[in-house]
């Protein structure tokens, strides 16, 4: 394994255009001003700044880093972003060869709004514990 021995995924947008399909209003007063307008139905997709911001759209995952351990964490409660963006980033890792992929997204485990979820006691030992395991392999 490289130096790289893992990676934290928090309530993360993984696919901007399933984001702006999913919120419209998004478009205007967050994405476009973000990174640009989407491309047009008749030119490449995968060249525009949309795909480049999202991970579900990666051809490949760096040499070496399908060994590192991927950790998604997304309350249920989140109120900006769905919980298919992070169940979409798991499964795209491991049709990207990624062997180790824990995706935590209960309300026994973790819960909280968008933000609120940072404020859990209960998200930084989740994360705590699994860094520690990482470490420790």
């Amino acid at each position: 394994m490289g130096i790289v021995k893992g990676f934290v995924g928090l309530q993360g947008i993984y696919d901007v255009r399933a984001l702006v399909e999913s919120h419209p209003t998004y478009e205007d007063w967050f994405v476009r001003p973000a990174l640009g307008p989407a491309t047009p139905p008749d030119e490449d997709p995968t060249a525009s700044t949309w795909a480049a911001a999202s991970p579900v759209r990666y051809a490949r995952l760096a040499p070496g880093l399908e060994h590192a351990a991927h950790l998604i964490v997304h309350s249920p409660e989140d109120e900006l972003v769905e919980v298919d963006q992070s169940l979409a980033w798991a499964r795209r890792l491991s049709e990207l060869g990624a062997t180790q992929v824990e995706v935590v997204d209960d309300a026994a485990r973790i819960g909280g709004s968008h933000d609120g979820m940072l404020e859990k006691r209960e998200f930084f030992e989740l994360v705590k514990a699994w860094i520690a395991k990482q470490v420790s392999v």
